[in-house]
């Protein structure tokens, strides 16, 4: 993603929601791993975008989303610099 190149500007969370069927999978049901690198509003709406993305594709609750947010920080699946 690139938010300061060119006229458009592209966001990693834009990116995660436009792909979240795939991210769902990899995250949701592959246990695979995330890691947020950059400024700290960047990484707080990134993990909106992941929670969104379990709502919506993984139809887990609200509370739900958050918990599994909350498992992968604690399994190290989800490491946030």
């Amino acid at each position: 993603a690139f938010s300061r190149d060119g006229a458009r500007k592209v966001y990693v969370q834009d990116l995660l929601r436009e792909d979240g069927r795939e991210v769902w999978s990899l995250l949701g049901c592959r246990g695979g791993h995330l890691y947020i690198c950059g400024g700290t509003a960047m990484g707080r709406e990134v993990v909106l975008a992941l929670q969104r993305t379990a709502v919506e594709h993984g139809k887990l609750s609200e509370a739900e989303a958050a918990a599994f947010v909350s498992r992968m920080e604690g399994e190290g699946r989800l490491v946030k610099e």
